[in-house]
């Protein structure tokens, strides 16, 4: 059995990542999203930001889920709490490189360093390259569809994406966090 991470193959079917797909492509021409890092200008879509109704209830039950799983799994006595989840679309030639979701390589806290857990739900498989992997292991991961993996967000667990030679990867990031006035407000 697996002591570091959350992983869970199927975790969601088809169906909804499919939806989850549809409205990402439906709506980024519309939202023009801007992000912290400028290479995922108009590659993402915000959950605060969504506004069909069956989508955002559908991301917030992953979250909610997810939140769950992790808290489980890492045996924390403390509240794992949503901070962001976001559809993020990864085109032919997109990559990123090694980081940890809540400090900078040499350890001191980046932007957002109240991000204590990470977790990305794979929406698509229909792509080549892409893969997710873990520096610390020697770990590579190819997505499929509903795969659902939790980690850590420290530098314990610095990760990447290898570049995506061909085709569109879909995702579902999500980071979580145990201070209430940074998770999402109806958390709060």
């Amino acid at each position: 059995m697996n002591k570091y991470y959350v992983y869970e193959e199927n975790y969601l079917n088809k169906e909804d990542c499919q939806k989850l797909i549809n409205y990402f492509d439906q709506n980024i021409k519309v939202k023009n999203e801007t992000n912290v890092n400028r290479s995922f200008d108009n590659r993402v879509i915000y959950y605060e930001g969504v506004n069909n109704q069956e989508i955002k209830q559908l991301m917030k039950r992953i979250h909610d889920d997810m939140a769950k799983k992790i808290k489980d799994f890492y045996k924390e006595d403390s509240p794992i709490l949503p901070e962001a989840t976001h559809i993020v679309k990864w085109p032919t030639g997109t990559e990123l490189g090694d980081h940890a979701d809540n400090a900078y390589a040499d350890g001191t806290p980046n932007y957002v360093p109240w991000r204590t857990y990470s977790c990305v739900v794979y929406l698509n498989e229909d792509f080549t390259g892409g893969e997710f992997y873990f520096k610390r292991f020697p770990y590579k991961l190819t997505p499929s569809t509903g795969l659902v993996i939790g980690f850590r967000g420290g530098i314990e667990f610095i990760h990447g994406v290898k570049k995506v030679t061909s085709g569109n990867r879909y995702a579902l990031p999500m980071w979580f966090c145990q201070d209430k006035e940074k998770a999402y407000p109806e958390y709060r």
